[in-house]
C-alpha cells in the first residue's frame, strides 16, 4: 500500500512538473528566437516589437530565463523593441569556460550588443539582472541611454540567501531548461556557482555607487522577502543620478508576474523613460 501512494505521489509529482515547466516556457507572442556566439558562449535571445522604436534590454534574474517574463516582455514591446537575453549559463543560453560572475555576464551583455549590432539602449533588470545592470552602469556605461534596476542589491549583505533551493523548484527548473533544449541536469552543474556567487556578490560600496552618473530607477517591491528594504533605499541615495520606487503592494516575485503591478511598472517606466 505505501509503496503504491508512493508511486502515486511520484507520477503526480512529475505531472505537476511537467505541467509547470510547460506553462513558464510558453514562447512569447510575435517574438524571434535566436543565439549569438559571445566569446566562449551561444547566448540565447529573444526580440520583439518594431525595430523602428527604442532598443530596450531586458535581463532576467538568477537561475531563472527570459520565457518566465513572457507577460511583461509582451507589455513592454507595446512600445519598445525588446530584447531578452539568457544569461550566462542559464536559459537557453550555453555555460562557456569562464567563471559566472556578475562583471562577466555584464561583459557579455557589452559584447552581445557590438555583435547583433546595438548602438545605444535602455535596460529593465530583475533581481540579477538588475545587478547586471549596476554593473553595465559602472563599466560599460558607453551605450546604456538608462537602466532599471528591480528587487536588485549592491552588495551581498542586502539580500537573504537560503542555503538550498527547495527540490520541487530544481525539478521545474531543470524541465523548464531542457524545454528550452538545455542539457539534462544543468540546472545542477550551474546551482553551486550562482549559489557562491549569492553568498559573495556583488561588492559594490557606497563610494562606487557615487561614481555610476548613468541614469538609474532603483525600484522594489515593499514586501520584498529576499531584498532589506533598506538596502535599495541606500542604494538610490549612494547612486549618482537615481530614483526611487517602492511598490506598497509587490514582493520579490510578483512585481513583475502580478497583473496590477505590471501595469504600475509599465506606468512608472514609461516615466521614467521618456523624462
Amino acid at each position: 500500500m505505501k509503496r503504491l501512494l508512493l508511486i502515486t505521489y511520484l507520477i503526480f509529482l512529475t505531472s505537476c512538473t511537467n505541467f509547470i515547466a510547460s506553462s513558464i516556457t510558453k514562447p512569447i507572442q510575435f517574438a524571434e528566437n535566436n543565439l549569438a556566439t559571445v566569446g566562449d558562449i551561444k547566448m540565447n535571445y529573444y526580440s520583439v516589437g518594431e525595430k523602428d522604436k527604442p532598443t530596450l534590454l531586458f535581463l532576467h534574474g538568477g537561475l531563472s530565463f527570459s520565457l518566465l517574463y513572457k507577460n511583461f516582455i509582451e507589455e513592454l514591446s507595446k512600445n519598445y523593441f525588446v530584447v531578452a537575453v539568457d544569461s550566462r549559463g542559464q536559459g537557453g543560453t550555453t555555460i562557456g569556460d569562464k567563471k559566472i560572475s556578475y562583471y562577466q555576464m555584464a561583459e557579455d551583455i557589452d559584447n552581445f550588443t557590438r555583435i547583433i549590432g546595438i548602438d545605444k539602449y535602455y535596460a529593465i533588470g530583475h533581481s540579477d539582472g538588475g545587478i547586471i545592470i549596476l554593473y553595465l552602469s559602472k563599466y560599460f556605461p558607453e551605450k546604456l541611454i538608462k537602466g532599471i534596476p528591480i528587487a536588485a542589491n549592491y552588495h551581498f549583505n542586502g539580500i537573504k540567501i537560503a542555503d538550498n533551493i527547495p527540490n520541487i523548484a530544481l525539478k521545474i527548473l531543470n524541465k523548464s531548461y531542457q524545454k528550452l533544449g538545455a542539457n539534462v541536469n544543468k540546472v545542477d552543474k550551474i546551482k553551486p556557482f550562482i549559489l557562491e556567487m549569492w553568498k559573495t556578490q556583488p561588492t559594490f560600496t557606497n563610494s562606487d555607487l557615487s561614481m555610476i552618473k548613468t541614469p538609474l530607477l532603483v525600484m522594489v517591491g515593499k514586501k520584498d522577502e529576499m531584498i532589506h528594504q533598506e538596502h535599495t533605499v541606500e542604494m538610490a541615495e549612494s547612486l549618482g543620478n537615481a530614483e526611487l520606487e517602492i511598490l506598497p503592494k509587490a514582493n520579490h516575485m510578483n512585481i513583475l508576474s502580478s497583473k496590477n503591478n505590471i501595469q504600475l511598472v509599465l506606468k512608472r517606466i514609461q516615466r521614467f523613460f521618456e523624462s
